[in-house]
């Protein structure tokens, strides 16, 4: 035997349907808004130069870090 009415479980089937619809807009207008902020860069030439800048900066600490480890291998005598 059901404890809910009829109109009471298309109620809360109603409810549901609007939580699930604004939980969806709220991720489509989160990705928008990244998607904006990405294109925003690109659009400034001098916050893209800076993002270029903080990349190079993470590749050459990447490069360093990878030497300091082969070093250790060959020390170690560890083949890398």
């Amino acid at each position: 035997m059901n404890p809910y009415t009829t109109d009471e479980v298309e109620l809360l089937s109603l409810i549901g349907d609007l939580a699930a619809g604004a939980l969806e807009k709220a991720m489509l207008c989160d990705g928008m808004q990244r998607r904006i902020a990405e294109l925003s860069t690109l659009a400034n030439p001098t916050a893209l130069a800076i993002e270029n800048a903080r990349l190079v900066t993470h590749v050459a600490v990447v490069r360093d870090r990878r030497h300091h480890i082969n070093l250790i291998c060959v020390c170690c005598g560890l083949g890398l």
